[in-house]
């Protein structure tokens, strides 16, 4: 699930903490949003801090994308927020040129 720990490293790359969907707001005692660290691309491409599950466990990153109100993983899953930064940038810059094309 998502995290709300930001270290300073994430801090000095513009992660922040902010709002995101709950992937089980649907159901019934379920908040809708939940905090979260993430990196706004633009306001539909994010990278996102999560926690891995067990057997891994630890902090990972991963590129998500809001396509008409569901926001989406689109990139895979890194370890290093530099590089999950670099990797999405120049996803969604490819995203955008072939939009073009």
């Amino acid at each position: 699930m998502f995290t709300t720990e930001i270290t300073e490293t994430e801090k000095s790359l513009g992660f922040k903490i902010g709002k995101m969907p709950n992937p089980l707001g649907n159901y019934a005692f379920q908040k809708k949003y939940l905090d979260a660290v993430l990196y706004e691309i633009d306001e539909n491409n994010v990278v996102l801090k999560f926690n891995q599950a067990l057997p891994l466990s630890g902090a990972a990153y991963v590129h998500q994308c809001n396509d008409g109100g569901i926001w989406d993983v689109v990139g895979r899953i890194e370890y290093d927020p530099e590089t999950a930064i670099r990797k999405a940038r120049a996803k969604q810059q490819g995203a955008k040129r072939n939009a073009c094309a």
